[in-house]
């Protein structure tokens, strides 16, 4: 306070004094000690809710290359309002040859859409957010497919929502911090539904081979966590295969999507 009083209160020059002092040089200097993370390679970090749910996505499909478009994604509204199919709108913003033709267009379609006199949707539109500020928003989507064929943002209650997808309303709204609503998710929500209780997911296609149970095991291991397992680990699989009830695939599903190992690029 006494060097505040000193400079007459002229914080300019009370900033520029403490700029030039030891503690804020080495405040602002890196801490490469603290940084380093102890291995040599890229540091241990957690995926990202788009890369958690393909890599669950590629249990379930036979082909997660493959287009898994749903067809109610390719119907556009405005302000929860059908206005058409995005082939047609596409083609038909091609069509247009000034700027003028373009503007009109829109304009009859914020026309349609608030005034309801628009074509009439070919099916009823599932429950989901109402377009905000004139953005063009797709449908709901029910099913199972890639991160890259949903819409983006997801429903509020859907697994990108809950791991940490942005909401695309801040450049920077993505996380990939663990949570309470998370880690129930993932030991008794509707991910173990998605990889366990399918009949005809992929890696359930497993159980149908002719190895030991051992080697199954095995592979449900290079599967989930592209490695070998370790012999205990192999004997473990084994015993919960060798269970009569029929849970042992499930069991051994749920543990190793729900490991660290699964859940973090290392």
């Amino acid at each position: 306070m006494k060097l505040m009083a000193d400079y007459d209160y002229d914080l300019r020059a009370f900033q520029e004094t403490l700029m030039l002092t030891k503690a804020f040089a080495v405040k602002s200097a890196p801490d490469m000690e603290a940084s380093f993370h102890g291995l040599m390679g890229r540091p241990i970090e957690r995926m990202s809710a788009e890369q958690i749910w393909d890599s669950l996505i590629t249990l379930v499909l036979e082909d997660p290359e493959s287009a898994q478009r749903i067809e109610d994604m390719e119907l556009l509204y405005i302000h929860g309002r059908y206005i058409g199919r995005l082939e047609d709108i596409i083609k038909k913003v091609h069509s247009f040859k000034t700027i003028k033709e373009y503007q009109e267009w829109v304009i009859m379609k914020y026309r349609e859409a608030r005034d309801g006199t628009g074509p009439k949707a070919p099916a009823p539109r599932p429950p989901t957010y109402i377009a905000g500020h004139g953005r063009l928003m797709t449908s709901a989507i029910q099913g199972i497919a890639r991160a890259s064929e949903l819409p983006s943002p997801a429903l509020p209650n859907h697994f990108l929502q809950k791991f940490g997808q942005s909401d695309r309303i801040s450049i920077d709204g993505a996380t990939n911090e663990g949570s309470l609503t998370q880690t129930l998710q993932m030991l008794n929500g509707a991910t173990q539904k998605i990889v366990t209780t399918p009949k005809g997911i992929a890696i359930r296609k497993i159980l149908h081979r002719k190895e030991t149970n051992a080697e199954k095991g095995a592979l449900l291991f290079q599967s989930v966590l592209t490695r070998q397992p370790t012999d205990e680990e192999r004997a473990l699989c084994a015993k919960e295969l060798d269970d009569g009830e029929g849970k042992g695939f499930a069991n051994i599903v749920s543990a190793l999507v729900c490991t660290p190992e699964f859940l973090f690029i290392y």
